[in-house]
């Protein structure tokens, strides 16, 4: 018995000392955080966090700025190619032959039809412009310059084209 005490005292004042390693005491130094540290540690953590929560947001609004470019540009993609395969022969292919700006109706007989909404990206309008050309305006005579703008969601995109008049 008094070997096996011995030996749990000299257990002890190893553990105690740290004689076996060579370095501070464990038990009775210090041991974990200092609540300075702990502080420093969280500010540091949360300014990373209010970071990225930021830098998520500017994402966010960003892409739906984009959604609504990318909308706009779309429609007055499909506008203008709807204007170019107009017939000038035609009520609808007037606006070859005289210059001026219009509003664009998807249903000429649905006059209220001149706004888009699409969900998510707001109302948009189209309208075209139309320029004869008299070769000393920039436009060769004989062709017709057609302006496509749409506006909506605080922005306007335009496309630019010409059609011959034949």
């Amino acid at each position: 018995m008094a070997a096996e005490s011995t030996s749990i005292s000299i257990l002890y004042r190893c553990l105690r000392t740290r004689l076996c390693s060579g370095t501070k005491p464990v038990l009775g130094g210090q041991q974990g955080f200092t609540l300075v540290e702990l502080l420093v540690a969280m500010s540091l953590m949360a300014i990373g966090i209010f970071a990225v929560i930021g830098m998520q947001l500017f994402s966010m609004n960003s892409d739906r700025i984009a959604h609504r470019l990318t909308v706009a540009s779309s429609l007055a993609q499909q506008v203008f190619e709807d204007i170019m395969l107009w017939d000038p022969a035609t009520a609808k292919g007037q606006c070859f032959v005289s210059a001026g700006t219009y509003p664009y109706y998807a249903d000429p007989n649905n006059p209220s039809a001149a706004t888009y909404t699409v969900p998510g990206a707001g109302t948009f309008t189209p309208t075209y412009t139309t320029t004869l050309g008299t070769g000393g305006n920039g436009v060769p005579t004989g062709v017709t310059k057609v302006v496509v703008t749409v506006t909506g969601a605080g922005r306007s995109i335009s496309i630019t084209g010409f059609k011959r008049r034949v």
